[in-house]
């Protein structure tokens, strides 16, 4: 009997569909965008996994309207939006189409026709407007972002980033009149500065998104820490 069982069990994990287990969520630091619906409000992000869109959804207080007439995607250059189609659906970890409230956080798959490098989804909300939201992949450590003058949503902070050829680069960061300078060896997988050029104990840690769009760390000893988006304003051409 218990080896019956045991093939019964077995045969069961074997023709469980793809979606029946979920990924796990991106790292910690992706920046997840602020959704505003009704009077409620969410963390929202997405990212890739094996040629898969997934969601998370974080519902701060209340329920979340989510279908697939809300959302939609396209192909951004980082300055307009190329193109932009319905998605196609949006299902639960048991492949169920789903469209409703979310009243918990929630891992969801969003199903597209295709694939881009540089792809968003448009979140509309009740007033009709969008809110962006860039999808992680799983090669965004390699995104080899734009040199020029990056700025953060926090008005007192603004970057520049220089790369060469080496594979190194040098961030000029400007805070409350306040310059600090890093160098990093190898951008390859974002900018990590543990420290300084002055040794002052300043720290910054830079992911990308894209080319140009990213999220920022900085720590700055016995004064800030901070986080944030941040965007390429001024490219060094």
């Amino acid at each position: 009997m218990i080896r019956i069982l045991s093939l019964l069990l077995a045969t069961a994990l074997l023709t469980a569909p793809a979606w029946a287990s979920f990924p796990s969520e991106p790292p910690d630091w992706v920046n997840p965008s602020r959704i505003r619906v009704e009077n409620s409000e969410a963390d929202f992000y997405a990212w890739t996994d094996g040629g898969s869109v997934f969601v998370h959804v974080d519902p701060v207080f209340g329920s979340i309207p989510l279908d697939k007439n809300r959302l939609r995607y396209g192909e951004y250059d980082g300055v307009i939006l190329l193109r932009e189609q319905p998605i196609t659906s949006i299902q639960d970890s048991s492949g169920t189409e789903f469209s409703g409230l979310v009243s918990g956080p929630a891992t969801l798959l969003v199903v597209t026709d295709e694939r881009y490098e540089k792809e968003v989804l448009l979140y509309q909300t009740s007033d009709s407007g969008y809110s962006w939201v860039y999808i992680q992949g799983s090669n965004s450590a390699s995104i080899l972002f734009q040199s020029g003058i990056w700025k953060s949503d926090q008005p007192e902070v603004n970057l520049f980033i220089q790369k060469y050829e080496t594979g190194s680069c040098v961030v000029v960061l400007l805070y409350d009149h306040t310059y600090l300078a890093f160098l990093d060896s190898d951008y390859s997988n974002g900018i990590h500065c543990s420290n300084d050029v002055l040794m002052g104990g300043a720290s910054i840690r830079l992911e990308f998104f894209d080319t140009v769009h990213g999220f920022l760390e900085l720590n700055i000893p016995g004064r800030v820490s901070i986080s944030g988006p941040v965007e390429m304003k001024y490219p060094d051409k």
